[in-house]
């Protein structure tokens, strides 16, 4: 019997080989009374699973006489025929053909196919429909179990890695709240055989921008997934103000000076501060980093400032008494 099987088809083919059906042994005589001939199936167990997996091998079937009639040799003689249906039980999961075999003589050899369909079990089935022999035939030893397995799946893909982020999200991707990352690794084709760095994570403090990196494997590769999270929840510190220009040499400002204000982040850095323009007083402002976090408001350093020209009066005094009252006199003026 030979049984080769591919994924496209699901084709696998049994030969059946009457080998010797048979042998005349002695010499036969009228057919008097019938002979128990036995249809005896030897199946390679490899070929009663059908599916991908299966290779090739053989069995022979033949039809052995039994004498049972005290009579030796093969009934099978002359213009005499036998002809034998085949059949499955289960059509939906193997069907075999073609569905009779009609033998003329001794050592015909005849093959049937039998073609897998669907996963499961099915039963195939030998029956006597035509016997002009006048002898008995015993088929039921020729029935065999087929069974179907479904075709392994191939996995060409790695598989899928998804991570998942939770956390309040700031400005230019940085987080300023405590941050858990986790990883999904799927693969829908074949078993995930390894995975490494796809633990949970939870980030609980600030830190520089760091990689993350879940690597898993099965039958269809390796893939690998990498994200970068950073975080910054804490506000720029050491925030000051001060005048961006000097004052003059007695230490006063005569016009509107811009006030600017710093400071410093050890994470994300200080993105902005607050300017001032035209200040005449010491101001407040405030420093934001590059996560969105921004300082309290601070005053900045006090400064001199005088933009008012002084003011300038005459008045005028004489040792001679004014004239009649008014304002003229007829002396010296100081």
């Amino acid at each position: 019997m030979t049984c080769t099987s591919r994924r496209s088809s699901w084709r696998a083919a049994v030969a059946l080989s009457l080998a010797g059906l048979l042998l005349l042994v002695g010499v036969m005589g009228a057919r008097a009374d019938n002979v128990y001939n036995t249809l005896d199936t030897s199946i390679d167990p490899a070929l009663e699973t059908l599916g991908l997996s299966t290779t090739t091998g053989s069995t022979t079937i033949k039809i052995a006489p039994t004498n049972d009639d005290t009579k030796n040799g093969c009934n099978l003689t002359g213009s005499t025929t036998l002809t034998v249906a085949v059949g499955s039980d289960n059509p939906a999961v193997a069907t075999v053909g073609p569905s009779s075999l009609t033998f003329t003589s001794c050592g015909q050899v005849e093959t049937v196919t039998v073609t897998p369909q669907a996963a499961g079990n099915a039963n195939i089935l030998f029956s006597v429909v035509a016997n002009d022999t006048g002898a008995s035939f015993n088929v039921s030893t020729a029935n065999f179990s087929v069974t179907v397995t479904a075709p392994a799946p191939v996995d060409s893909t790695p598989p899928v890695i998804t991570p998942t982020i939770v956390g309040t999200l700031g400005n230019n991707g940085w987080y300023t709240s405590n941050v858990s990352l986790t990883w999904a690794v799927t693969d829908g084709q074949s078993t995930v055989s390894s995975a490494s760095g796809c633990g949970a994570t939870n980030i609980t403090a600030d830190q520089a921008v760091t990689t993350y990196t879940c690597t898993a494997t099965s039958a269809g590769g390796t893939n690998s997934v990498s994200v970068n999270i950073g975080g910054d929840a804490t506000a720029p510190v050491s925030v000051s103000g001060a005048p961006t220009t000097a004052p003059n040499l007695a230490g006063w400002y005569t016009s509107p000076v811009t006030v600017a204000f710093t400071g410093t982040d050890a994470i994300s850095g200080v993105a902005s501060c607050t300017v001032v323009e035209g200040a005449t007083a010491p101001v407040s402002g405030t420093c934001t980093d590059y996560a969105g976090n921004t300082s309290a408001a601070t005053t900045s350093s006090a400064f001199n400032y005088d933009d008012t020209n002084p003011r300038m009066g005459v008045s005028a005094t004489s040792k001679g008494a004014a004239y009649l009252g008014s304002t003229w006199t007829n002396d010296t003026v100081t």
